[in-house]
């Protein structure tokens, strides 16, 4: 595939190196729950500052904020901006329209993004950024592990919550700084990192891109700005991002399931106590035999990502893998609530790739057991674009239960438009006997689920918005019967 002739060339410089705002003492968000924003306003308090914020709707999470005496509101006002405010923090998701934005522009406050403010922080440091469609927060998550089990006690940021590092964020001492790096909205080219992994590439995010050639072209513009003594790390089973070597001016290295040619690959891959064992082998001639307690294909193959970037850092491969093998999976990525009578899953994926990969891994980890999915649609748009997808992936399970959609970013004409229902009816087309239902409500769920899920049904939760409350719930109503 000659990439080179139709991914544009990126055409941006590596932009000037970009601190933190001197003398910031009081910042405000605007938009503190969403899941990247929580990390840095637990860097910015560490680091001391003073920091308060808004959300739209009252939350467990902003009741958190609460408890460790930040000033919280609920609802967006010019008022919330306290006198002595001198930055204000918003999320991709926030508008110019924003009051609280409208206010700081009028008294001169500067405005940033979280990225903006995530690169800056990334560039005191030596920057780890991880990216791709898929997979990036585990790999952010399995990173920032090694490096902080080998003592290197690096700063984070994870795009999910990791029990086992105390949470999405850390304060480090030490030189390096990972990040997870979002392609939404460019936000990625705003990082200054030494170093960068790109797990794969896939259509996503088309509220904002126009097509796969574009996400592509995004991504080239983000490996160009790794310094000629950086490092990139590529998945060469992924034809969709292993071009970018072409626009990056440091070294590169890869990983492979299947590939010996890659600098790092799996083999003798086996289905093992709910995960993975399997050797890992490097072009160098280095080799160990792992154990992986996540399940999927997908989990071994960002396992070899963030080994070959740590082993870049140098971090001996024997401590890679001990950390690897007592690594635990990221808070909502096959995330098991209960393990009674009925097993409950809980996971982000909203995406048919990710959707599949959850199946895959399911079917892998509990042979034995019926597969009840209830799917949450994240954003109008991304059912329409992907309907067809979704039907074939879902239709797949044992059982299917759909919500109504998920609203984030989304047009009033594909609100209006495009519901849940639409979907349902595709499967059915598909899947005549098919075992699928559309029940709306978190309350229909539950009516459903109580009549049709048998002892020894494994029930998994899927979608990236409110569906991990209904989870947490059912699993709660299991665990309490089972007693």
């Amino acid at each position: 595939m000659q990439v080179e002739n139709q991914i544009p060339a990126p055409t941006r410089c590596r932009p000037e190196r970009l601190l933190f705002p001197s003398g910031v003492q009081n910042v405000h968000v605007v938009g503190l729950c969403g899941s990247g924003i929580r990390g840095i306003v637990q860097i910015l308090r560490e680091r001391g500052l003073k920091v308060s914020g808004s959300e739209l709707l009252d939350s467990p999470v902003l009741e958190k904020f609460r408890l460790t005496g930040m000033d919280c509101r609920v609802g967006h006002s010019s008022g919330n901006l306290a006198q002595d405010t001198n930055l204000v923090l918003i999320s991709a998701a926030v508008q110019d329209s924003n009051p609280e934005v409208q206010a700081a522009v009028t008294r001169r406050i500067p405005v940033l993004k979280y990225a903006q403010v995530l690169g800056r922080l990334m560039a005191e440091k030596n920057g780890i950024a991880i990216a791709g469609t898929h997979g990036k927060t585990t790999t952010t998550a399995m990173v920032s592990l090694i490096l902080t089990e080998a003592g290197l006690d690096p700063t984070f940021v994870i795009g999910g919550e990791y029990p086992a590092l105390g949470g999405s964020s850390h304060l480090g001492k030490g030189e390096f700084f990972v990040a997870e790096a979002c392609e939404f909205d460019r936000s990625f080219l705003n990082l200054q990192p030494k170093m960068s992994i790109v797990t794969n590439i896939e259509e996503d995010h088309l509220d904002y891109f126009k097509s796969l050639k574009e996400i592509q072209g995004a991504f080239a513009d983000f490996v160009s700005l790794l310094p000629e003594d950086g490092f990139l790390v590529l998945n060469r089973d992924d034809p969709n991002s292993s071009y970018l070597s072409e626009f990056c001016r440091s070294a590169v290295g890869t990983f492979s399931l299947r590939a010996k040619g890659a600098d790092w690959w799996a083999e003798e891959i086996l289905p093992e106590s709910g995960g993975s064992c399997f050797s890992m082998v490097s072009q160098s001639g280095e080799q160990t035999r792992v154990r992986l307690r996540v399940p999927g294909l997908h989990n071994v193959s960002n396992a070899l990502a963030a080994t070959a970037v740590c082993r870049r850092a140098g971090v001996p491969l024997e401590t890679i893998s001990a950390v690897i093998e007592r690594f635990t999976g990221v808070r909502r990525r096959f995330d098991i609530l209960c393990r009674k009578k009925v097993f409950v899953i809980d996971d982000y994926a909203h995406h048919p790739t990710e959707i599949h990969m959850v199946l895959r891994a399911a079917r892998q980890s509990m042979p034995d057991r019926r597969l009840v999915a209830v799917f949450q649609p994240h954003q109008h748009s991304r059912l329409r674009m992907f309907r067809d997808r979704f039907a074939d992936v879902l239709s797949r399970f044992d059982m299917v239960f759909v919500t109504e959609v998920f609203r984030a970013r989304d047009k009033e004409e594909d609100v209006r438009t495009v519901h849940s229902d639409s979907l349902v009816e595709t499967m059915r087309y598909n899947n005549p006997d098919g075992l699928i239902s559309y029940t709306p409500t978190f309350d229909d769920v539950l009516q459903s689920l109580r009549r049709n899920v048998n002892a020894g049904d494994a029930v998994i939760f899927l979608g990236a918005g409110s569906i991990t409350d209904l989870a947490r719930r059912y699993a709660e109503e299991v665990s309490g019967d089972a007693e």
